[in-house]
């Protein structure tokens, strides 16, 4: 929220700039400042989008604690799913062996519905996805600690 304070705080409009002259002269007095509002969008995007990104990593980490009794492994093991998940997707579809599917490829991780919402737009697609790779890292956590207890 400091973030969103301070662009709004340094972010002008530009009916609030009444002061007579040219834009040269102002400025001059001024110095360069932003003469447009500032766009909630993309802000209340990368918001959610942040939230649901460390929501997922949260449920890594716990499923990763689940399948070893080590606390370094579990740390390790994920650190690697969350580099994967985030990263790997995009990795794989830069190669020239899937050309013909990259953007499906691409689709599959969370970097590309990550920058969507980044963007300001929420589209529905990107929170089924966040809301559904959740959903099924818990549901694999708890079948893992299931099978654990049994």
């Amino acid at each position: 929220m400091l973030y969103w304070i301070t662009l709004n705080n340094i972010a002008m409009d530009p009916s609030a700039l009444r002061m007579g002259g040219t834009p040269d002269m102002l400025q001059q007095f001024t110095g360069p400042s932003y003469t447009s509002r500032l766009d909630n969008g993309p802000i209340v995007g990368a918001y959610i989008g942040l939230f649901a990104l460390g929501s997922i990593f949260c449920a890594f980490g716990i499923l990763s604690s689940a399948l070893t009794d080590n606390q370094v492994v579990a740390y390790i093991l994920g650190a690697f799913l969350c580099f994967g998940i985030y990263f790997g997707f995009s990795f794989l579809a830069q190669l020239e062996s899937l050309t013909a599917i990259n953007t499906s490829v691409a689709r599959l991780g969370i970097l590309a519905h990550f920058e969507s919402i980044g963007m300001g737009v929420v589209d529905t697609r990107d929170i089924l996805y966040f809301g559904s790779l959740l959903a099924f890292t818990l549901m694999l956590t708890r079948l893992v600690l299931n099978l654990k207890r049994n």
